[in-house]
C-alpha cells in the first residue's frame, strides 16, 4: 500500500491529472456533506482552483447559502441538491443531477456518528449511519468510477477517520463504518491501480467541525485540525498516497498502530481511552 513517506511531495500523476482536467476542461467535482466542516473546506478549495461543483447536504439552508457564496466569489458553476443519504432510496435524485456532468473528482465526505454505549442508541439510527457512511459512498463510487476508468483519469476520495485503525468502544458502529471504508476503498484501488484514476482514503483525526458537537463530544483536544487544513493536506497528497493521514499527532497514532502490534483487547482499550480522554466522553 502506498504511504505518505514513500512518494514525492505535491500532487503528481493521476491526482494532478484529475485536478487539471476539472480545472481547465470544464469538469466537475462532486462533494457530499458540503454545507459545513471538511466538506465545505473541500468545496471551497476546489472552487478556488476553478473547479465546477456539484454539492450535496442534508442541511438545505446552509447548502443554499454555500452554493450562492461559492458561485459568486469564485465564478465557477455550482449546483446543489439537498439529499438525505439515510433515506431508503439513499441516492435519491442525485443520479439525475450527475447524469450529464463529467465528474472528474468525487469526494465522499458525508457521514455522521454517535458516542455512547452501543445499546443506548436506537436501531433506526444505526440503520441511517450505515446508509450514510457506507452505502452512499459505495453506490456513488460504483456510479462514477466506470466513466473515470473509460477516460483514464479521475479521482475518488473517501473521508474516513483515524478511528478506522482500531475498534473504539462507545463509538462502536461509527468506528466500524470507517474501518469498512478503509478496507473497501483500498481493495478498489488495488483492483484499478495503473488505471490513471487516483484513489485516496483520508484518515483525519479530531477536527474543528460541527460533527463533534452533533455526536456528543464536549471538548476538543489541542491538536484538533481545522477543516481547511485537512482538505488542503488531502488535495496536496492526492495521487501520491492511497491512505493519507493529515496532522503530525494523527500520523504518530497511525505509525504506532502499524509498528507496535498489540492484542486486540489492548488495542481497543488504548484507542477507547484516547478517544474518551481527548473528547471528554
Amino acid at each position: 500500500m502506498a504511504t505518505d513517506r514513500k512518494r514525492p511531495r505535491g500532487p503528481v500523476g493521476p491526482g494532478a491529472a484529475a485536478l487539471a482536467a476539472a480545472t481547465t476542461e470544464g469538469g466537475w467535482a462532486l462533494v457530499t456533506g458540503a454545507s459545513s466542516g471538511i466538506g465545505l473546506a473541500y468545496a471551497t478549495a476546489l472552487a478556488t482552483r476553478g473547479v465546477n461543483l456539484l454539492l450535496t447536504s442534508v442541511d438545505a439552508v446552509n447548502l443554499e447559502r454555500v452554493t450562492a457564496e461559492l458561485r459568486d466569489r469564485h465564478g465557477v458553476r455550482v449546483e446543489s441538491l439537498c439529499q438525505d443519504f439515510a433515506a431508503e432510496t439513499v441516492l435519491g435524485g442525485l443520479p439525475d443531477l450527475i447524469a450529464d456532468r463529467r465528474v472528474e473528482i468525487l469526494v465522499n465526505n458525508a457521514g455522521f456518528g454517535t458516542k455512547g454505549l452501543f445499546t443506548a442508541t436506537d436501531a433506526a439510527t444505526y440503520t441511517d449511519m450505515v446508509r450514510v457512511n457506507l452505502l452512499a459512498p459505495v453506490l456513488l463510487t460504483r456510479a462514477l468510477l466506470p466513466p473515470m476508468l473509460a477516460r483514464g483519469r479521475g479521482a475518488v476520495v473517501h473521508v474516513a477517520s483515524i478511528n478506522a485503525i482500531a475498534p473504539i468502544a462507545w463509538s462502536a458502529v461509527y468506528s466500524a463504518t470507517k474501518a469498512f471504508l478503509l478496507s473497501y476503498a483500498t481493495a478498489v484501488w488495488y483492483e484499478n491501480r495503473g488505471s490513471g484514476v487516483a484513489f485516496q482514503t483520508l484518515l483525519p483525526g479530531t477536527s474543528v467541525t460541527p460533527f463533534h458537537t452533533h455526536s456528543g463530544s464536549t471538548r476538543l483536544p489541542p491538536w484538533a485540525m481545522t477543516p481547511e487544513a485537512v482538505a488542503a493536506s488531502s488535495l496536496a497528497a492526492l495521487g501520491r498516497a492511497v491512505v493519507h493521514v493529515p496532522g503530525a499527532v494523527n500520523r504518530v497514532l497511525r505509525a504506532l498502530d502499524a509498528f507496535l502490534p498489540l492484542p486486540l483487547r489492548t488495542k481497543t482499550a488504548v484507542a477507547t481511552a484516547v478517544m474518551r480522554r481527548s473528547l471528554g466522553v
